[in-house]
């Protein structure tokens, strides 16, 4: 009798314990969700390596391997892909990153590999049952994350014009989305699979309520996805024979041809009809639908991922990047070198953030992958999607038809989840649900004909290469898990804690900073910021010597050093503005003309420059820096804010007309409509300007200039003032802000009675 607690079903255990991932967070550390998640996928694949190890070695408890079921062309194909994206990470612009990609989005070869552990475990392991009860605790959870989007969602007052839920698990409501879509075909499986009725109503209840959750996270583009999933799967049954696939509803036999035959029309009608009133405000005001009027050739996000196609090829063209790079792609996690090298300053009329992904995955993989690399991947999900709809259904009426039922289920989300990576990309809360889809399939079309016959299965027969073969993947797993997960997770556990508590010292630094692994990129820049944002000067004088070394060493393994160099610039000036010791300002510049030089079209950066150069007192040498800024793109989405901004404090004269250059951004427009609407953040841009200059002025004992300034300033209050009135007269905004005139009257008169000792800028 097989023992239950055997090498082999603690293998498949934590395996199935793998379907929690959408539950796991870690507190307390950069990206809780996203790498938690990366976390513990390492740390179950790393325990099924040491029990595989053990039990390839054991004699008591061996394992059995049905090494035949490897011999499929889908693990093929994922295993042709993943060769490639080696040869990709080798001639990367950047091997290191690509390989151990960053701690945000957790990809890079490294994932890939533990996928194709995955992959191959499951696919040598699992058996009818063993799926049908990992796909049983699949549902369980996606049952738990829909209800907890649902709840989040029914929470909201407006709920079609609310921002959109996205639960407590996933932190996006577009990952949420994706992820709910193997749900459903966890649902779909289970249904089919399990005899027992509380099985049929469940898999039924929590199929309804992830579509409902869906729908409420208002991602067009797995709403999309599942529209174009039914109307493949809906043609499909249109050219099922008669009498050899029905459904049975309400005790009667409905013919599934006629039945998917009806819905095909219905659907083509309702889309008809949608498409030509989409205007209307009913559409408008139903939650879902109201997402998808948005959908427009102009609608901001279009046009920012409209322009990503444009670099994207760029990237890939051999006239420039040549033959390699066009065949193998700029490595895994490159995406964002690509980006920079080929930026189009016009997308900075939609999107200011750096883009790490084209929001395409088919671009991403051909940019980092190369077109070969893309060619693999389409040739894996052409696979999968042939097998999936070439199933037909049993001739004889008496035969079962579940496998063909379940074949469109797999095809189905395969459908869905390939159109909507149109529009997104991967994620690392669906990699597990993936590559399920992926090894299922396998086993479905491969294995499960042959589970119980014909296998060639070996057991302790293991020869001493294989023996240490597997016991240096257990040993390699450990490591890696050590690695890339434990030491990180101590260290940013131990960054957020200590500046919880408001002290950092050099042992601090040193434990935060050591080893240098690849998180470290990102960990120093975000430790130093924090801790000029909140950690009192005396303790900072202390050790903020040693943080800046410690980013500085960090650049070379960044994976987007255009970035970091602006976030250098970033963390020099504001190490200025708290010591006020000059070569930070000019160890600054030298950052920011760096990023400049890597992207020199990027506007945020330019700011950055000019706020360097105001707080050296160069005034003169800002209209210059910003005026090629904005001639890149005159309606980039925050230029004329910067750049009139930052003038307005010197342009003492007038000549320059500064501040009717700002009143003309939110007053100006032809009509009330055409203005743009002051933010918070505006307002904060533009006092951050006159601050800066402010700053220069006291810590210069420049009273003469100090005056000039503060007179300045109070022209620009005064017309905050008055933008901020005329927008909340005509609606634009629903709330009046404080202005800071009288505070600066006020610091004017204790100039004129006290001088520049009496002035305390904080």
């Amino acid at each position: 009798m097989e023992k239950t607690f055997n090498t082999e079903n603690l293998i498949k255990l934590s395996l199935i314990a793998l379907a929690f991932t959408p539950f796991v967070f870690i507190n307390g550390i950069l990206f809780p969700y996203m790498f938690g998640k990366a976390v513990f996928i390492r740390l179950m694949i790393a325990v099924a390596g040491i029990l595989f190890a053990v039990g390839i070695i054991s004699r008591k408890n061996p394992i059995q391997l049905r090494l035949d079921r490897l011999r499929n062309p889908l693990l093929s194909a994922y295993a042709v892909f993943l060769g490639l994206a080696l040869v990709s990470t080798i001639l990367s612009t950047n091997p290191y990153r690509a390989f151990w990609g960053n701690e945000e989005r957790s990809g890079g070869l490294l994932i890939l590999i533990y996928m194709l552990l995955f992959f191959v475990g499951t696919l040598l392991l699992f058996k009818k049952k063993d799926w049908l009860n990992f796909f049983k605790v699949n549902l369980i959870v996606g049952g738990i994350v829909a209800v907890d989007v649902l709840i989040e969602w029914i929470g909201q007052t407006d709920l079609a014009h609310s921002i959109r839920p996205d639960g407590s698990f996933l932190d996006n409501s577009a990952v949420t989305a994706s992820y709910g879509l193997f749900v459903l075909l966890f649902a779909c499986v289970v249904g089919i699979l399990d005899r027992k009725k509380i099985w049929h109503y469940l898999s039924g209840g929590i199929a309804l309520l992830t579509l409902v959750a869906i729908i409420a996270t208002g991602t067009r583009a797995v709403m999309v996805g599942l529209a174009a999933a039914l109307f493949v799967v809906l043609l499909r049954l249109a050219f099922v024979k008669e009498l050899h696939a029905r459904l049975h509803l309400f005790r009667k036999s409905i013919s599934a041809r006629r039945l998917s035959a009806l819905l095909l029309l219905l659907i083509i009608a309702f889309s008809t009809i949608f498409i030509f009133t989409r205007n209307n405000p009913i559409w408008r005001e139903a939650p879902g639908f109201n997402r998808l009027t948005e959908i427009s050739a102009t609608d901001p996000a279009t046009q920012a991922r409209l322009i990503n196609i444009g670099i994207s090829l760029n990237a890939v063209n051999p006239a420039n990047v040549g033959i390699a790079r066009s065949l193998f792609g700029w490595g895994p996690e490159n995406y964002v070198s690509a980006h920079s090298q080929f930026y189009d300053p016009s997308i900075q009329q939609y999107e200011t953030a750096w883009f790490d992904r084209a929001h395409n995955q088919l671009l991403d993989v051909l940019v980092m992958n190369g077109a070969l690399g893309l060619i693999a991947y389409l040739l894996f999900w052409g696979i999968l999607l042939r097998k999936a709809f070439s199933v037909k259904p049993k001739e004889n009426p008496g035969q079962s038809n579940k496998e063909f039922w379940i074949s469109l289920a797999i095809g189905g989300t395969a459908m869905a989840y390939f159109v909507q990576n149109i529009f997104f990309f991967d994620s690392i809360a669906t990699y597990i649900p993936l590559f399920s889809l992926s090894s299922f399939g396998a086993y479905i079309y491969y294995v499960r004909n042959k589970e119980f016959q014909d296998e060639n299965v070996e057991t302790n027969q293991f020869s001493m290469p294989v023996k240490l073969g597997s016991a240096s993947l257990g040993v390699l797993l450990t490591v890696s898990f050590v690695w890339t997960s434990a030491i990180p997770v101590y260290q940013m556990k131990l960054t957020t804690g200590q500046l919880r508590e408001g002290h950092l010292d050099t042992d601090d630094v040193r434990r935060i900073t050591t080893p240098d692994n690849f998180i470290q990129s990102e960990l120093r820049p975000f430790l130093t910021l924090s801790a000029l944002d909140l950690l009192p000067k005396e303790n900072l004088a202390d050790i903020l010597p040693q943080m800046i070394e410690a980013g500085e060493g960090a650049l070379a393994k960044a994976d987007n050093r255009a970035r970091r160099e602006h976030e250098m610039g970033i963390i020099y000036n504001d190490a200025f503005k708290v010591l006020q010791k000059e070569e930070y300002l000019t160890r600054g510049e030298e950052h920011l003309r760096k990023a400049l030089e890597l992207v020199p079209e990027r506007q945020n950066t330019a700011f950055l420059l000019a706020e360097n150069l105001a707080l050296q007192g160069r005034f003169d040498e800002i209209e210059a820096v910003l005026g090629v800024a904005r001639s890149s793109e005159l309606k980039g989405a925050d230029i004329s804010v910067y750049y009139f901004g930052y003038l307005a404090p010197s342009d003492f004269d007038g000549k320059l007309e500064a501040i009717e250059g700002l009143k003309k951004i939110y007053m100006g427009g032809a009509t009330v409509e055409e203005n743009r609407v002051i933010s918070d953040m505006d307002i904060l841009n533009i006092r951050e300007s006159y601050s800066n200059h402010l700053l220069y002025a006291h810590y210069t004992n420049n009273e003469v200039l100090f005056r000039k300034f503060i007179l300045q300033t109070i022209e620009i209050e005064k017309a905050l003032r008055e933008i901020i009135d005329f927008q909340v007269e005509n609606g634009l905004i629903k709330r009046s802000v404080d202005t800071r005139e009288a505070t600066f009257v006020q610091a004017l008169s204790v100039l004129d009675q006290y001088g520049l000792d009496a002035i305390n800028l904080k």
